[in-house]
């Protein structure tokens, strides 16, 4: 239906154009100019309006969903001159029957391809881009307008009742940005890109090994009791078990929701196998490759996630514990803050690959032993 209404629309444009033309050929260059960029226009836009609303209804409406899908197409609406090139060739090719070769009938002519481009690339694009700047991002560790950090604080415990998560998102944007200055701190280490997805993603994991050794612990259970311990041929030990794999991998807001939509947002389509992930993090227990994140040759980083995790849990704990005692809300803080580093790092990093690294850190992280018996 919609290709039967470009085709009518334009053989009606068509037909319109040859009287037009001479109509105006008593006119001054200025005024064809004008004309004819209006007339072009006109039936521009009402094509470019036609492909709009031929538009998926969840594109069209810019859903929340549908602005996932939105970002990811550039653009939604073919460039003007592959779309419409040969409407343009055949109205142009009426109106020089009309106006012949001079020189200022040619110049009414470029008048009206522009007023054509004009309509179907920059309005259009204007119109997305307004709706998008309106619509509400899908990421949860977007923060509501505020006028400083102290002024959000200060207001949480009214904006509760409408975004339960405003505390975790607060803190994860602290935790994130101490995590950014610590690496940006090291000379040698660029801040975004793998350095930080490695951090982050270590943070990450390992926070969901504190959760089930706290919520153990509150069921009166030695803290390791809820893992499956496992020492590797270097002496030392990790701990498996489902526990730590749904916290990263099936529990509401888990790192593998969170960091897969961040990636999506960012445009990636080529996600990771978590049964690989998996498989490779075991695999390598004990060898000098254990926890460190398969990367492009190109895409290098000067640490480790256990060299970052190290390093970095014990300065970034004491804020976890400040604003959340219950450390069962760390790992969510952990995996907001991750929403922000892929988001960061897009330019650095594709998003695939970074979800890739940012999930190996993580997974690898959360079994390692960062209190040797």
């Amino acid at each position: 239906m919609n290709r039967v209404l470009h085709i009518l629309i334009l053989v009606i444009g068509i037909a319109l154009s040859y009287p037009l033309a001479l109509q105006l050929n008593r006119y001054e260059p200025v005024t064809k100019f004008a004309a004819t960029a209006a007339y072009a226009l006109a039936f521009a836009y009402l094509l470019a309006w036609i492909s709009l609303r031929s538009l998926p209804d969840d594109l069209r409406r810019l859903t929340k969903e549908g602005l996932v899908k939105l970002k990811r197409e550039e653009p939604i609406i073919e460039s003007a001159w592959r779309r419409n090139g040969g409407h343009i060739v055949l109205v142009l090719s009426v109106l020089i029957i009309a106006y012949g070769f001079s020189v200022r009938n040619v110049f009414a002519m470029m008048g009206g391809a522009i007023g054509w481009w004009i309509a179907d690339v920059l309005l259009t694009k204007t119109w997305r881009r307004r709706h998008i700047a309106n619509t509400p991002l899908p990421l949860t560790n977007k923060l509501p307008p505020h006028d400083s950090l102290e002024s959000l604080i200060s207001s949480i415990p009214e904006r509760q009742k409408n975004d339960p998560l405003i505390m975790l998102k607060v803190v994860a944007l602290e935790v994130y940005f101490r995590v950014h200055t610590a690496l940006k701190k090291k000379k040698t280490v660029d801040p975004v890109g793998v350095p930080l997805l490695y951090a982050i993603g270590a943070l990450a994991g390992y926070s969901c090994q504190v959760h089930v050794r706290h919520e153990v612990a509150a069921q009166g259970l030695p803290p390791d009791s809820a893992f499956i311990e496992v020492k590797t041929s270097d002496g030392k030990r990790l701990f498996y078990g489902d526990p730590l794999n749904n916290l990263l991998i099936k529990e509401e807001l888990c790192l593998w929701s969170l960091a897969r939509l961040a990636a999506e947002y960012k445009g990636g389509t080529a996600h990771p196998d978590l049964d690989e992930l998996f498989a490779h993090v075991s695999a390598t227990a004990g060898a000098p490759e254990f926890g460190i994140p398969r990367t492009p040759p190109h895409v290098k980083s000067n640490g480790t996630p256990l060299a970052y995790l190290s390093e970095l849990w014990p300065a970034i704990q004491p804020i976890l514990e400040k604003y959340l005692p219950d450390p069962r809300a760390w790992p969510v803080v952990l995996n907001i803050a991750a929403q922000t580093a892929l988001e960061a790092s897009g330019k650095k990093v594709k998003p695939d690959t970074a979800l890739l690294v940012l999930m190996e850190s993580a997974i690898a992280m959360s079994k390692v032993d960062l209190n040797p018996v």
